[in-house]
């Protein structure tokens, strides 16, 4: 069961010398199996590179890299993956999530650089300049995070600690034309940098495509790219990686887990 967002308190934005800040509250999100987690989320940035920015309640300035989460296509509200950036927080992450289809980001070629531009922005928020950043993104948002990755040096963003893709696509219907289903562009010419990890996890039961997306990000990555096919029926659809259930927890936030940490520790 999807958490709901309750708020608790809300705040004005930080003053005029930092970026907008539309939104700034404390809300508490249950993780789906019984503990709730206090956040502070702010809302960051103009129409067309805003993101949110989601921190412990009172936490000063992050020490370590931030977690890039990006969401799927059409699923601009965090709150479709609540518990799983909540049990992020927990740990002690800030995790940042671009809003990259809000303004004109309904055009898959603006994609990219509206959630690049929402990243620059949460930073700027947050007054960090972070070398490295983890990049995770779920269904459209799993190829776009490998993407921003691959192009962390021209974007200027950090450079990629690691990478997780869960269940990639490039398939995507924008919803302000008449277009049917489109391709969401990958950037041509760039890669990630040599012996970043990238993890692409594909479900069984999932759409053939997001498989083949999966594969062709590992390749990609050359010898740091794993690839890893999720058959449990339970979650080997395409909602898998949004479930809340032990088994989806172990699956997907705990393999996010030991990435950050492996790395942390390297």
């Amino acid at each position: 069961m999807l958490a709901a967002l309750t708020l608790a308190a809300c705040g004005g934005d930080d003053g005029p010398s930092g970026p907008t800040v539309s939104d700034d509250r404390t809300i508490d999100v249950a993780l789906g199996y019984g503990p709730v987690v206090p956040l502070r989320a702010r809302l960051v940035g103009p129409l067309d590179g805003n993101a949110w920015v989601f921190t412990r309640p009172g936490a000063g300035r992050p020490t370590g890299p931030p977690v890039v989460f990006v969401h799927d296509w059409g699923a601009t509200d965090p709150t479709t993956h609540g518990p799983w950036i909540a049990h992020l927080v927990a740990a002690g992450r800030t995790v940042v999530f671009p809003l990259y289809q809000t303004g004109q980001g309904d055009r898959p070629s603006r994609a990219l650089p509206q959630a690049a531009t929402g990243i620059r922005n949460a930073l700027e928020l947050l007054g960090v300049s972070p070398r490295r950043a983890f990049y995770l993104g779920y269904g459209a948002g799993g190829a776009l995070a490998a993407d921003i990755a691959a192009s962390a040096g021209p974007l200027t963003l950090p450079r990629a600690a690691g990478v997780v893709a869960a269940y990639p696509s490039r398939t995507v219907r924008p919803l302000l034309t008449d277009e049917g289903a489109v391709r969401l562009p990958a950037p041509a010419g760039r890669r990630l940098a040599p012996g970043t990890p990238l993890l692409a996890l594909a479900g069984a039961d999932d759409s053939p495509e997001t498989r083949t997306v999966a594969r062709t990000l590992v390749r990609a990555a050359g010898p740091t790219g794993r690839l890893r096919v999720i058959t449990d029926p339970r979650i080997s659809e395409h909602t898998g990686p949004i479930q809340t259930d032990p088994v989806a927890r172990r699956t997907f936030w705990a393999t996010v887990d030991r990435l950050i940490d492996s790395e942390d520790d390297a």
